[in-house]
């Protein structure tokens, strides 16, 4: 219910280095720039919410998914833990929270991770050669991404 200590120290690591960036780039643009930090959000569905395409990724996400969306509960909430840390600590920068925006069970939404009904994310195989994409926003994934950074961020 907790991440390693060994991945707590990464996660360290990730808070000061986004905050030594944050502090770079305000530097560099005299304080002038926006700066929105987008967190992550949650790829696997819950066991409940599990629909196979048949792909390779959902397959293999099918013999561990009890498991699997657990862990990832775990990492993505400690994850961005440390993101919000670092934004916390630089006012006036946006924190874009995006860690439910594919819905799924206890949200109220319909889910959208990988490997659901109406998934926002790409699966896929070693063996058509798209497995590099699996997890990755698809078209329907981009747009609300977009549309939930535009309501922090505003209009370009």
């Amino acid at each position: 219910n907790s991440v390693t200590p060994t991945v707590a120290a990464q996660l360290s690591k990730v808070t000061s280095a986004l905050g030594s960036t944050i502090k770079s780039i305000k530097q560099a643009s005299h304080g002038i720039t926006k700066i929105a930090v987008v967190d992550y959000y949650e790829p696997i569905p819950a066991p409940s919410d599990f629909q196979s395409d048949g792909s390779q990724f959902c397959t293999l996400l099918d013999a561990k998914k009890s498991g699997a969306y657990h862990d990832a509960e775990v990492i993505q909430g400690a994850l961005n833990a440390a993101i919000e840390k670092a934004v916390v600590a630089n006012p006036g920068v946006l924190l874009v929270d995006i860690s439910s925006l594919l819905g799924g069970s206890g949200t109220g939404s319909v889910a959208h991770q990988v490997c659901t009904s109406q998934p926002w994310l790409f699966t896929g195989s070693f063996f058509d050669g798209n497995f590099w994409r699996a997890a990755h926003p698809t078209a329907s994934g981009q747009a609300a991404i977009a549309t939930t950074v535009e309501a922090v961020v505003g209009p370009a």
